[in-house]
């Protein structure tokens, strides 16, 4: 057996350009103390004034598999984009801080198995938070914070064979009769076939249309507490506590929900516009080692104790949930590699991780 695997221009490169300075001003050899005498909350030491930063970062890979068991034949295309980028205020007194976060991401990739482009990540996510040190605890606070997050592109899903796709209204299960059809949830004793609106059919490699551009969009307002206890270059713990309002427009999208036992059809959820109000919880770790390793870990919940959403759930099976986890190694003065890890789940648009 003749075997041959090729592939060339594989490049994955991160640009960071510094438009402003933003120092890092503890000694990296200090013991961090439990209660400093001053912090600046998005990063100790940096002056009073105006602080911009963006890094740009693109990847392109491109192979090509002939007669590899267990591949497909032919070229596999990767490429996409990150974009993130901030612009911090610091008041000549210390006491007042604006820290504004934009990041962008877009990934589209194209393999044998499927004819056509899919997207491997797109979002869009805006942080505006303002926070003021109170003079006699300078690492304690009240704060406001603002988050916009969304897709930027509309959303859709390919299959590499025919589909039959059913779609469920939210919190409706789809039944399947004795003749294979699903039944009409207006009428257990009837089946649906292919004429049904709400079954429709595709060409395998065609897209199933799910979401719209900025959809789902997420508007999030908080206000409460921060504390930061420790804030060191090698290591800095950021917590936030308060209370929030989540904000959810779907514009009548869909998320694929499919059951395993339902082999002949492929059933899409259609998700629900809600509001969302309760307490939250934040948690920051980040840290900077040896001036060429970076890190970060982030979690949030929020326990909802009043919605609009039409669910069964209830109690802690509302608790929405977001992690997410940063690593990133500089190779050269305008290069880094980076490893980024999110895991989300929000029952109000889609109850699983």
């Amino acid at each position: 057996m003749k075997l041959r695997s090729w592939s060339y221009g594989a490049i994955a490169l991160s640009v960071m350009m510094l438009v402003g300075g933003a120092a890092q001003a503890q000694d990296a050899d200090a013991t961090p103390d439990l209660v400093p005498d001053a912090a600046d909350g998005a990063a100790e030491g940096l002056s009073p004034g105006w602080h911009p930063l963006l890094t740009v970062s693109a990847n392109f890979a491109l192979s090509h598999n002939a007669n590899v068991p267990g591949t497909a034949d032919g070229l596999n295309v990767n490429f996409g984009y990150l974009i993130v980028g901030g612009l911090d205020f610091v008041s000549d007194t210390k006491e007042h801080e604006w820290a504004n976060d934009l990041s962008a991401q877009l990934g589209y990739s194209r393999t044998p198995a499927v004819d056509a482009w899919l997207k491997s990540s797109d979002t869009i996510d805006l942080k505006s938070t303002y926070l003021y040190h109170i003079p006699a605890v300078p690492w304690f606070g009240p704060f406001v914070a603002f988050r916009l997050t969304a897709p930027m592109l509309p959303g859709y899903d390919v299959r590499p064979e025919d589909t039959n796709t059913y779609s469920l209204e939210p919190g409706e299960e789809l039944e399947i009769g004795a003749d294979g059809n699903p039944i009409d949830p207006t009428n257990p004793a009837v089946t649906l076939d292919g004429t049904s609106d709400k079954v429709e059919s595709y060409k395998a490699g065609e897209k199933i249309d799910l979401t719209g551009a900025f959809a789902p969009l997420t508007l999030r307002e908080s206000v409460g507490l921060f504390a930061i206890p420790v804030d060191k270059r090698p290591f800095k713990l950021d917590i936030r506590a308060g209370f929030g309002a989540w904000e959810t427009f779907v514009r009548n999208g869909y998320v694929v929900a499919d059951n395993e036992d339902t082999a002949n059809y492929l059933e899409l959820q259609q998700m629900q516009d809600s509001v969302q109000l309760g307490p939250e919880i934040g948690i920051n770790i980040s840290g900077l080692i040896k001036d060429n390793v970076n890190y970060s870990f982030n979690a949030l919940f929020m326990q909802p104790v009043y919605h609009t959403a039409d669910t069964d759930l209830e109690g802690i099976d509302l608790l929405n949930m977001e992690f997410d986890f940063h690593l990133g190694v500089k190779l050269w003065e305008w290069g880094s590699l980076d490893y980024i890890f999110k895991a989300y789940k929000l029952p109000m648009i889609y109850n699983d991780w």
